[in-house]
C-alpha cells in the first residue's frame, strides 16, 4: 500500500506514524462510533411494545429466536466470511440488518416475529468477527499486536462514550416521537457501511501449507479447519467457555439494570441520566484500560480484576433497599463491559496463527459458544425472575462469572500455559 518502513537502532520496524495502521485505527474508531441500534437502546423495549404493538410475550420470543437462529448459524456465517471475502460479508451483513430495522420501523408487528428475528440474526452473524478479523491481520503482520489491544480498548471506550450521549439523544428524540431513535439508527448504520465500501481494503491471508499462495478450500473445509483450530489447546477451550460466561452474564444482567432501579424507587426521569453517566463509566474503563503493558495482560491480572468486581456486585446487589449499594454494583458490572472485549479480542487472535484464513470461522465459533450460554442464561432468568427476584438473579450470575475467572486462573497456572 505504498507504505515506507523505517528500521531502529535495534532492528525493529518503528509503528510510530504509520499510514497503513493509522487507517485502520481510525476505521474502528469509526464503526465504534456508528454502533448498532446505540440511539434506541435507552427506549428499545418502549418502542418494541408502544411503537411496533409487540406483547412483551412476543418480544421475549423474538429475543429468543435471535439467539437461537445465532446459534444455528453463527460457524456457517464466519466461514462464509472466510470464503467470499470479510470485507463483503461486513457490508451484505450490515445490509441486512439495516432491512431488518427497515421492517420493524414501516411495518411494525405485521411482519411475522420469526422473520425479523431471522434477518437481525443473519445480519448479526454474517457481520459477526470479521472487521476485528482483518484489523488483527495487518496489525499482526507488522508485528504490532499491542497496538491491536491499544486500538480495540480505545475504539470500545468510544463505542461506549457514544452510547452515552446517544442514551441522551434516544430519550429526547423518543419524546417527540418513538420513530426517530431507530429512524437516526438506520441512517448511522448506512452511512458506516458506505464508508466500509469506499474505505476497507480487505488483508489477504496466506494459505495454510503454501506460504503466500490464496486459500483455494472448499467452504465446508474452511468451516471445519476453523472449528477445530478454536480448540486448539486445552487453554483455548477454557477461555473460550469463562469469557462466553462473562459475556452472558453482562447481556442478561444489564435487561435488570431498570428493574433494579425502579424497585428502588428511582424516579424514572433519572433512569436516563443513570445510564449514560453508566456508559461514560464504561468508557473511561476502557480507555485506562487501552493503556496497560503488553506483558501484563496475559499474566491474570485482568481476570483477577474481573474476579473482584463481579464478587462486590454479586454482595452489594442483594442490599434491594440501597439505591447506592445497587448503583455501585451496577457500576462494577459497567467496569467489566468496558475492559472485557478489547481481552477477549486480543487473547483470542493472537492464539490464531499469523495469516490462517479461516481466522472469522475460528473467532466465530467463539461467538457460537456466546451465543448459546447467553441464550440459556437469558431463558432462564426469565424463567426465574419472579420466584427469586432480580437482585437474586443478578447475584447468581455475577457469582457464576466470578467462579468461571477463578477456574480460568487456576487452569492456567495450573498446566503453565500462559498464552501470547
Amino acid at each position: 500500500m505504498g507504505v515506507t518502513w523505517h528500521t531502529t537502532s535495534m532492528g525493529k520496524i518503528s509503528l510510530n506514524n504509520n499510514p497503513v495502521l493509522n487507517k485502520w485505527r481510525r476505521l474502528s474508531y469509526l464503526q465504534s462510533l456508528f454502533g448498532v441500534e446505540s440511539v434506541l437502546a435507552p427506549v428499545l423495549t418502549i418502542f418494541y411494545l408502544s411503537y411496533a404493538g409487540y406483547t412483551f410475550a412476543q418480544y421475549s420470543t423474538m429475543l429468543a429466536l435471535c439467539f437461537l437462529f445465532l446459534w444455528l448459524i453463527e460457524i456457517p456465517a464466519g466461514a462464509l466470511a472466510d470464503k467470499i471475502g470479510r470485507k463483503t460479508a461486513l457490508v451484505v451483513g450490515n445490509v441486512v440488518y439495516i432491512l431488518a430495522m427497515l421492517s420493524v420501523l414501516l411495518w411494525k408487528n405485521e411482519i411475522p416475529i420469526v422473520v425479523v428475528a431471522l434477518l437481525f440474526s443473519v445480519g448479526t452473524a454474517v457481520t459477526g468477527s470479521s472487521f476485528q478479523s482483518m484489523m488483527f491481520d495487518v496489525y499482526a503482520s507488522r508485528e504490532a499486536e499491542d497496538k491491536f489491544h491499544e486500538a480495540m480498548a480505545r475504539s470500545t471506550s468510544i463505542s461506549l462514550f457514544a452510547a452515552a450521549v446517544a442514551a441522551i439523544l434516544g430519550g429526547v428524540l423518543a419524546e417527540i416521537d418513538l420513530a426517530l431513535p431507530m429512524v437516526v439508527d438506520i441512517i448511522l448504520l448506512s452511512l458506516a457501511t458506505i464508508i466500509i465500501t469506499l474505505y476497507v481494503e480487505e488483508p489477504k491471508p496466506t494459505n495454510l501449507h503454501h506460504e503466500g499462495a490464496p486459500d483455494r478450500r472448499s467452504y465446508l473445509n474452511i468451516m471445519k479447519s476453523g472449528f477445530l483450530n478454536a480448540f486448539s489447546s486445552w487453554y483455548m477451550i477454557n477461555f473460550i467457555l469463562c469469557a462466553a460466561v462473562i459475556f452472558a452474564t453482562l447481556r442478561v444482567a444489564f435487561n435488570f439494570y431498570q428493574p433494579l432501579l425502579l424497585a428502588a424507587q428511582v424516579p424514572y426521569y433519572q433512569v436516563g441520566g443513570i445510564f449514560s453517566a453508566l456508559f461514560l463509566l464504561s468508557a473511561a474503563s476502557a480507555y485506562v484500560f487501552s493503556h496497560i503493558k503488553k506483558r501484563l495482560l496475559t499474566t491474570g491480572l485482568p481476570e483477577l480484576i474481573f474476579f473482584s468486581l463481579f464478587l462486590a456486585a454479586s454482595l452489594l446487589i442483594l442490599d434491594d433497599k440501597n439505591v447506592f449499594s445497587i448503583v455501585a454494583a451496577i457500576c462494577f458490572h459497567q467496569m467489566v463491559r468496558g475492559m472485557y472485549p478489547s481481552l477477549t479480542s486480543y487473547i483470542y487472535n493472537i492464539n490464531i496463527e499469523n495469516g490462517r484464513a479461516d481466522r472469522t470461522t475460528t473467532l466465530a465459533t467463539a461467538s457460537f459458544f456466546r451465543a448459546s450460554i447467553t441464550g440459556v442464561a437469558t431463558y432462564l432468568s426469565g424463567l426465574f425472575s419472579e420466584s427469586l427476584g432480580s437482585n437474586t438473579i443478578f447475584s447468581i450470575l455475577s457469582i457464576a462469572s466470578a467462579l468461571s475467572l477463578i477456574s480460568l486462573l487456576a487452569f492456567r497456572y495450573a498446566s503453565k500455559e500462559i498464552m501470547g
